[in-house]
């Protein structure tokens, strides 16, 4: 009797577990190229979207296919931020460049940096419309020594 319980009680469990894989597996779908950690991504249409991973990256077909923008300082972004399809904004984290941030006014063609006068690490970036925004960050050598600056020429 409790051999026959145990059986159907193993028999939910992995009726559960499939249920749960096949819904996972029908609601997400991979658009990833290759072996790529993506660490933020943003979608500013319908089909365009900014991406950082091991650089910057853009896609406008709604993730089938992703190019690498050529923007300074590889591989040493953490957050970004687009205002509209082209204007965006992406925090540095290289040790030369702490404290600033890269802005594109088309779309990531060209990239300039923007100082902020300080030398944090900035880990959050929001703004609220083309012109006003808002971040966030700490030192590098100082995790309870944080900042939240803002702007209002972007």
């Amino acid at each position: 009797m409790i051999t026959e319980k145990l059986i159907f009680v193993v028999f939910i469990i992995s009726l559960i577990l499939q249920t749960e894989t096949v819904s996972a597996q029908a609601g997400w779908q991979n658009l990833t190229p290759g072996q790529i950690n993506r660490t933020e991504i943003q979608y500013v249409n319908s089909t365009t979207a900014f991406s950082i991973a091991s650089g910057i990256y853009k896609t406008t077909d709604n993730g089938s296919s992703w190019i690498l923008l050529n923007a300074p300082d590889e591989n040493n972004y953490d957050k970004l931020y687009f205002v509209n399809g082209s204007t965006g904004y992406v925090t540095v984290l290289s040790e030369a460049n702490r404290g600033k941030i890269l802005k594109t006014t088309n779309g990531g063609i060209n990239w300039n940096y923007m100082p902020t006068g300080t030398n944090y690490s900035f880990g959050a970036i929001n703004f609220i419309n083309a012109n006003t925004g808002y971040i966030g960050g700490n030192r590098f050598d100082q995790l309870f020594n944080g900042v939240i600056m803002k702007t209002t020429d972007g």
